[in-house]
């Protein structure tokens, strides 16, 4: 270290003492609003990781209810067409019980 000559024994000994005190305070225990800090970023990260997966699991839910649909319309539109079709049939006959 560097050592001016005016500086005598007494102050390079508190200046050491203070760089030592500055020293000790980094490394101390977090003071209770880091703690707070440091406990609400983690609730936050843990609530993202939570709605991620529930995210994930409602993307997945809704594309099996999308493919149900899709049946349902289907099957929905095969039997509508089967009506027709029996209503056009049954509109044949009967007119032509009339001629």
């Amino acid at each position: 270290m560097y050592r001016a000559s005016h500086d005598t024994l007494a102050s390079t000994i508190d200046r050491l003492e203070a760089e030592l005190r500055t020293i000790r305070a980094l490394r101390a225990p977090p003071r209770p609003r880091e703690r707070v800090l440091l406990a609400v970023t983690f609730a936050s990260v843990l609530c993202a990781v939570f709605a991620a997966a529930g995210l994930a699991s409602v993307r997945a839910r809704a594309g099996d209810a999308e493919r149900r649909f899709d049946g349902a319309r289907a099957l929905l539109e095969r039997k509508t067409q089967d009506l027709g079709a029996c209503e056009t049939f049954a509109f044949h006959e009967l007119r032509g019980d009339r001629d």
